[in-house]
């Protein structure tokens, strides 16, 4: 006999596969953000990927995937007003 399948385990499954692939859409929706090259706060990213995207995102997967993105990409954070985040630019330096 074959091997039995249950349907909510193909489910899980897909959306196992699905979850990876827009997590890794999101991180470069906000890399591209970044390039932009004015500062951008988390707030605004949630509100872009909303709009541009229907994704539907939390601020800590936001700051996470900004982690994520700075291990490859160094970015410069400002706090308070006018800040958020932007891509290290190392000709100003």
């Amino acid at each position: 006999m074959g091997n039995i399948v249950l349907v909510r385990d193909k489910v899980a499954q897909r959306n196992k596969g699905a979850s990876k692939e827009q997590s890794k859409a999101r991180v470069l929706a906000i890399e591209r953000m970044l390039d932009e090259g004015h500062r951008i706060t988390a707030r605004e990213i949630q509100s872009r990927l909303k709009l541009r995207y229907d994704m539907k995102v939390s601020l800590k997967t936001i700051y996470d995937d900004l982690c994520v993105i700075d291990r490859f990409i160094p970015l410069e954070v400002k706090t308070g007003f006018g800040g958020g985040y932007k891509r290290h630019d190392f000709r100003e330096e």
